[in-house]
């Protein structure tokens, strides 16, 4: 039997370290060559928003004319759909540190996992989809988008998004250039023309415009301030109608970036708003009036909290004179009438008060407000439930610079009103007695006396 020399002990200790040291730093330096994406989690953890499996991903083939009607692409348009801002937060965590360019070359190792970049736009082609099923949630047209982004080291990356819906604003067919970010799966590398290109699947694209022949002054200075501004067809699609949860994200994501750019638009008139609020939503407001209420509303939806870093805001109420009656068609129980408004509630929502006011304290106090107009929204109230109408409907908007003017200054600027304000009051007290019958009026007093103690945030949660 042979026996162990304990002499030897540490010498052979030693040549075991000296080996295993050297084949440590082996597999780092192979470690340091490898691609990102080699370096990614390879199970399917990355690739479960998609809705597809291994096997499929490996069926699906790279360096093909692209057919955007294909099966797999327009089932992860589905998938997308219904995925929420945080959801796609928690997938884009997976590709955070993989460029485009890893991306493009290891395609078959990330394919389905979702990217998130920023890009140009250069042209938008709508394509119909031949034989989708005509259902209210169908999709029968996506668009061809082609855009170029741009990787850390500098070098263009071009790419084509398959999209369920664009920005109204944007042209189709047209050349452009107008920057947008994308979140979307990465679904193959096609050939287009005879150059490597990514495809991508996303639901929408964020819009933030920089020239006005592409969108006008007031949307390019609202997306200075880092608002998306391809939301406002959603906001629009809601005009008129209580808060909810459909635009809820443009809601919050506006009260956190309103008012932080330095390009100023010309500001549209309170009253241009309130009789045509569709075509001016999302454009600078200018307002002076006194605030008869004032209210604290906390936000309660943790997932807005955190993702907005916001957990409340000010709600207040103004009642600005403007100086010409309005007439608007309201719905009521016996179908549509006209309501003619002199005064107006206005809603405007801040994240922060004046300097040494608080919410009792700025009450009664004339208010200066330059801010963005949301949209209209509609609240309940006695005058409503009077007038057996589906609401009382109040423009909205949105500001972080609330100004108290000091009454030397509020009745020179309400001198200035009164005096600019007379023909124009003649004119109507004349065609109003003579057009409209007195019944369509509205009650201003009863308005005053029917404000809702606090803005309704309860859809948005």
């Amino acid at each position: 039997m042979t026996s162990l020399n304990l002499q030897n002990l540490p010498r052979i200790a030693y040549r075991s370290w000296a080996m295993l040291t050297v084949v440590a730093f082996n597999l780092l330096a192979i470690a340091a060559t490898l691609p990102a994406s080699a370096m990614q989690v390879q199970d399917d953890s990355a690739r479960e928003l998609s809705g597809m499996s291994a096997s499929t991903s490996f069926d699906t083939k790279d360096d093909l004319p692209l057919d955007p009607q294909a099966k797999t692409a327009v089932s992860m348009l589905y998938r997308l759909r219904k995925a929420s801002p945080t959801t796609l937060d928690r997938f884009a965590a997976f590709s955070k540190d993989v460029s485009l360019t890893d991306a493009r070359d290891e395609t078959a190792d990330l394919r389905f996992w979702l990217f998130r970049f920023s890009a140009n736009l250069t042209n938008v082609e709508p394509v119909t989809i031949a034989g989708a099923p005509q259902t209210s949630d169908s999709i029968g047209r996506l668009y061809r988008c082609t855009a170029v982004a741009t990787d850390p080291t500098g070098t263009p990356v071009p790419c084509t998004i398959l999209v369920r819906s664009i920005p109204s604003q944007l042209p189709l067919e047209t050349k452009i250039d107008t920057p947008v970010q994308v979140t979307g799966l990465l679904y193959c590398r096609a050939l287009i023309g005879d150059q490597p290109t990514l495809v991508f699947i996303a639901d929408r694209l964020a819009w933030f415009p920089q020239t006005e022949s592409v969108a006008g002054k007031q949307l390019v200075a609202l997306a200075s301030t880092g608002f998306d501004v391809s939301q406002l067809d959603t906001v629009k699609s809601c005009n008129g109608k209580p808060l909810g949860t459909k635009d809820a994200d443009a809601f919050y994501q506006m009260l956190t970036t309103v008012g932080t750019s330095e390009t100023r638009p010309p500001a549209v008139p309170i009253k241009t708003v309130i009789a045509k609020s569709t075509e001016n939503i999302g454009a600078r407001v200018e307002l002076l009036a006194r605030c008869r209420a004032c209210t604290r509303v906390e936000v309660t939806d943790p997932d807005k909290r955190e993702r907005f870093g916001i957990d409340h805001f000010y709600q207040l109420f103004l009642f600005p004179d403007l100086n010409q009656a309005i007439v608007l068609t309201e719905e009521t129980a016996n179908g549509p009438a006209k309501a003619v408004y002199n005064r107006f509630p206005v809603t405007i929502c801040a994240t922060e008060l004046p300097h040494g006011f608080s919410v009792d304290k700025i009450k009664g106090n004339a208010i200066s407000v330059d801010g963005t107009f949301f949209r209209i929204w509609k609240y309940d109230s006695e005058i409503n439930r009077q007038a057996n109408t589906s609401g009382t409907i109040s423009p909205l908007i949105i500001t972080q610079n609330i100004e108290v003017v000091q009454t030397s200054s509020w009745i020179k600027h309400l001198v200035t009103w009164v005096f600019g304000g007379i023909a124009v009051l003649i004119a109507f007290m004349y065609a109003y007695f003579r057009v409209f019958n007195k019944k369509q009026a509205r009650s201003s007093e009863s308005i005053l006396d029917s404000l809702p103690d606090q803005i309704d945030v309860s859809g948005f949660e």
